[in-house]
């Protein structure tokens, strides 16, 4: 009898050993994201109250919401190599609010970012667009003041990087300290 229960148990731990697991958690999302690196660039990740979730597949993220979410987390049994071992997919969105006005956050800006071999063709972290507003690393447009745009510039021209401090206002989002 012992011998079967040890066979059993052992049968089921190989069974196991190779599978995905798979839970539900909720997580509370930030009205803005953060700067962080990946494997040959940086790019805005999610701020999270879980810090492990900064991609949500099924999810569309809107600058100056807080959200509540449902998720799917499936940690991989065998990751892709260079991979994060544990996806997330979104469920179901709990609630979604909007931040009032003048609430201010921090994002760290870095400069210029490799994303093409030929640097003379790579626009940098930033692209400045018409009526004084920028595009931060293709995922959050602000706007600026006089006084900004050539510390800017010259930051997207450097490998540099300075925090700045944010407002959201009317839906849009400002530059007010650098």
């Amino acid at each position: 009898m012992r011998s079967l229960l040890l066979l059993l148990f052992v049968g089921m731990f190989i069974v196991s050993f190779g599978q995905d697991k798979v839970t539900k958690i909720t997580v509370t999302i930030e009205p803005y994201k953060y700067t962080t690196n990946g494997a040959f660039h940086a790019f805005l990740a999610l701020t999270c109250s879980n810090r492990g979730v900064d991609y949500i597949n099924g999810f569309d993220f809107e600058w100056g919401y807080s959200y509540k979410l449902k998720l799917k987390q499936t940690k991989l049994a065998q990751p892709m190599q260079d991979a994060g071992d544990t996806d997330y997919d979104l469920i179901k969105v709990i609630s979604k609010e909007a931040v009032a006005d003048s609430t201010t956050f921090k994002i760290g800006l870095t400069g210029w970012v490799h994303l093409s071999h030929n640097s003379e063709k790579d626009p940098g972290a930033f692209v400045f667009n018409t009526n004084r507003t920028c595009t931060y690393l293709d995922g959050m447009v602000f706007s600026y003041t006089d006084d900004f745009e050539e510390k800017l510039r010259t930051l997207n021209k450097t490998d540099g990087y300075k925090k700045g401090t944010f407002m959201f206002l009317n839906g849009e989002i400002f530059l007010i300290s650098l």
